[in-house]
C-alpha cells in the first residue's frame, strides 16, 4: 500500500496538473497591404511537431473591385525575426463578368515580425485570363492576439554583457 500511494500521486500530477502538451500555439495578425488598399487577417498556428502554418483571408481593392482570397494550412518559415508565408487558393471578384469571377492565386509574403509588429512585402499572382498577372507591394502587420511563435526581442540582454 505504501508503494501505491506515491505512484498514485505521480499519476495524478502527470495527468491532472501538467498542461496538455498537444495544445497548439497561435498568433492572430492583422496585415495592412499597400497603405490600406488591402488587408489580410492571418492566424499562425504552431503544431505539436513544431510545424507552423497559416490560415487567413486577404481582401484587396483592385481598381475599384473588391477581390478576396481565403487560404488555409499555408506553410510558414520563421528564422529569428524573418518570416515567409506561401499560400494558395481561389480568389473571388464578384464584379467580374460571369466565367471570370474566380482565379487560382498564390500569395507570397516575406518580411520581419518581432514584438508584435511586422513589415515586409507581398505578391499575389493570378492565373485566370482577364485578371491582373499580379498585385504586389508593402505590408505592415500587428499581432492582435496570441504569442509564442514570432520573435520577441529581449532589450535586457545587452545589460548582461556590461562589464562590472
Amino acid at each position: 500500500m505504501k508503494k501505491i500511494i506515491p505512484l498514485l500521486i505521480v499519476l495524478f500530477i502527470s495527468f491532472v496538473l501538467v498542461p496538455e502538451a498537444s495544445a497548439a500555439k497561435t498568433e492572430q495578425w492583422e496585415l495592412i497591404l499597400n497603405g490600406g488598399l488591402g488587408s489580410d487577417n492571418c492566424t499562425l498556428i504552431e503544431g505539436q511537431n513544431g510545424t507552423i502554418t497559416a490560415n487567413g483571408n486577404w481582401i484587396y481593392n483592385y481598381q475599384g473591385a473588391i477581390v478576396s482570397g481565403p487560404y488555409s494550412k499555408a506553410p510558414v518559415t520563421i528564422a529569428g525575426s524573418s518570416i515567409s508565408i506561401t499560400a494558395s487558393g481561389t480568389a473571388t471578384n464578384p464584379s467580374a463578368p460571369p466565367g471570370y469571377q474566380t482565379s487560382p492565386f498564390t500569395l507570397s509574403i516575406s518580411g520581419k515580425a518581432c514584438n508584435g509588429h511586422g513589415s515586409g512585402t507581398f505578391t499575389i499572382t493570378f492565373t485566370t485570363f482577364g485578371w491582373p498577372s499580379s498585385i504586389s507591394g508593402t505590408l505592415k502587420g500587428t499581432r492582435t492576439s496570441g504569442r509564442g511563435i514570432t520573435a520577441v526581442a529581449m532589450p535586457w540582454i545587452p545589460l548582461l554583457m556590461l562589464d562590472d
